[in-house]
């Protein structure tokens, strides 16, 4: 398939496409650049990290945000999980310094959590100052087999 790679080429996509977005960044009406790390947690515990650009909506009080999310490999029963890398685009709003988004998220992997690379994307937030904490939940929605989903929480710091 197109979209499997080997790990070292994974991370080499991914730190291009932060470069890319750093730059972007700077010429953008994005209001909000986030670096976040953490770990999936319930199924298949393992690293996480995410880099998350975001920013209003002309003539709406909520926000876009776009991310871009590695998910390290992990093991369901006996078998090892490939690493995941997700593009993730949500509807963000929320009351005082607590966020709620609701999205889509794009997988690069299939595998025994999310059975199809297109996923619905939830998330909880919590800001702190120039900090983050964010629970994020990615499932298909029962649309294809097997639908387990991820769970995952990062700590983000915010530019």
């Amino acid at each position: 398939m197109l979209f499997r790679n080997p790990k070292k080429v994974v991370y080499v996509i991914t730190a291009f496409l932060a470069l890319f977005l750093l730059t972007l960044a700077t010429k953008c009406r994005a209001a909000e650049l986030e670096f976040g790390a953490g770990s999936t947690f319930v199924r298949g515990q393992t690293a996480v990290v995410d880099l998350t650009l975001s920013g209003p909506i002309d003539g709406l009080e909520a926000n876009w945000q776009g991310s871009l999310t590695l998910v390290g490999s992990s093991t369901y029963g006996e078998a090892e999980q490939p690493n995941n890398f997700a593009l993730q685009g949500l509807l963000v709003d929320g009351i005082g310094k607590l966020d709620v988004g609701l999205g889509v998220a794009y997988l690069q992997n299939t595998d025994r959590y999310n059975g199809s690379s297109l996923n619905f994307a939830l998330q909880l937030a919590y800001r702190l100052g120039d900090f983050k904490i964010t629970v994020r939940h990615w499932s298909n929605a029962g649309t294809r087999a097997p639908n387990l989903g991820r769970d995952f929480v990062l700590l983000s710091y915010r530019f």
